[in-house]
């Protein structure tokens, strides 16, 4: 509704005030549609056409700022999947040997009791498909270059001395499609190259599969130049990602879990690695003979990486796997090796060469 009349004016029409001068003939208070109210005497006719155009003008701005606005709900409905609430993610699994009773170690207790403590305020997070990353294009990675490299190679170097029924990592994953390399990798894709360029027998890099929550990084990997390795990149989180495929038949021969955050997680976005890794053996996702690379923060409650192997162990145990623990290093973050061999597949004995078995802190010092 039009504003009222201001009390200094009637509303009338009002004439000219001394001679010659010319006024307007209407009051701009009492028009149905002008917001403008008159005060000691009424607008000239040029200043209620200047008003009339600014009013034009300013609509105009509130009309295309409407219409970006509903542009940019838009992006985040098709980034969020919903915009009302977040894509949901299903409960845990149980574990795959219901009738296991092997006793959890203090470790694995440890990490359980944390993560309940934690489970009410996790439960009104919302896990957005989207999140940005802990580390910008400015600052890729909570590790150094150098410390960064070492790992990637001791991975690498892993790899490419398996033997698969005496087949190549490269000749096995060529063999069926649904065998990958799983890896958290950065915009850089550093770990994937070292992977390609260490195992460089034709080895097929669009069975690296790398979910990247962040769309900036994610957009990063799609347009790299030649020279990156042409990755299976998904615009997914990690844990959306194991439960969109948990019925595809995947098996991991590797799984490059570079978290780089404590296994509790990043609490607004509802990112849990603790719970990923469950979900990762749980859905059971590791090939006969895998390879597990896991970085993370040691930082209380959980500032203890024995409680870590503990926890991967005793994860892998009630679920049909034996976890081996390789390597250890820790510097600011902790990293760790694991061979992982489905307990069905241990007689026949593991795929690892002397030189595996010689891998040691050595390899991933600073």
């Amino acid at each position: 509704s039009s504003p009222p009349p201001s009390p200094r004016c009637s509303g009338r029409s009002r004439t000219g005030i001394g001679a010659g001068a010319t006024r307007s003939t209407r009051c701009p208070c009492s028009g149905a549609e002008s917001p403008f109210i008159c005060t000691a005497f009424p607008l000239t006719e040029r200043q209620v056409r200047r008003c009339e155009a600014e009013r034009t003008v300013l609509t105009q701005r509130v009309a295309r700022l409407e219409e970006a606005n509903r542009a940019l709900g838009t992006r985040h409905e098709r980034l969020d999947g919903l915009a009302s609430e977040p894509l949901p993610l299903e409960p845990l699994p149980l574990p795959r040997l219901l009738a296991s009773d092997a006793a959890p170690p203090v470790g694995y207790r440890r990490v359980v009791e944390a993560l309940e403590r934690r489970a009410a305020a996790r439960r009104k997070a919302r896990a957005w498909a989207e999140a940005a990353s802990a580390y910008p294009d400015s600052a890729p990675s909570a590790a150094s270059a150098d410390v960064k490299d070492a790992a990637n190679a001791a991975v690498a170097g892993a790899l490419a001395t398996r033997r698969f029924g005496g087949l190549t990592l490269s000749h096995y994953l060529r063999g069926d499609a649904r065998r990958i390399v799983l890896v958290l990798d950065g915009p850089s894709l550093r770990t994937s190259r070292a992977v390609c360029e260490r195992c460089s027998d034709g080895f097929p890099a669009h069975q690296i599969v790398v979910p990247q929550m962040d769309a900036v990084h994610y957009k990063a990997i799609v347009t790299a130049v030649a020279e990156c390795p042409y990755v299976g990149a998904r615009l997914q989180r990690l844990d959306h990602w194991l439960e969109a495929n948990k019925g595809r038949g995947f098996r991991c021969v590797a799984f490059v879990a570079d978290f780089e955050t404590q296994l509790l997680g990043r609490l607004k976005d509802r990112i849990v690695p603790a719970h990923d890794l469950m979900r990762f053996f749980r859905y059971g996702y590791p090939d006969d003979h895998c390879l597990l690379a896991l970085t993370v923060a040691l930082r209380p409650p959980l500032h203890d990486a024995a409680w870590v192997v503990d926890f991967v162990q005793h994860e892998a145990s009630i679920n049909g796997y034996r976890a081996v623990l390789k390597t250890v290093r820790k510097y600011h973050l902790a990293f760790f090796l694991f061979d992982i061999t489905a307990v069905s597949a241990a007689s026949e004995g593991h795929p690892q060469t002397e030189a595996e078995r010689d891998l040691d802190v050595a390899e991933i010092a600073d």
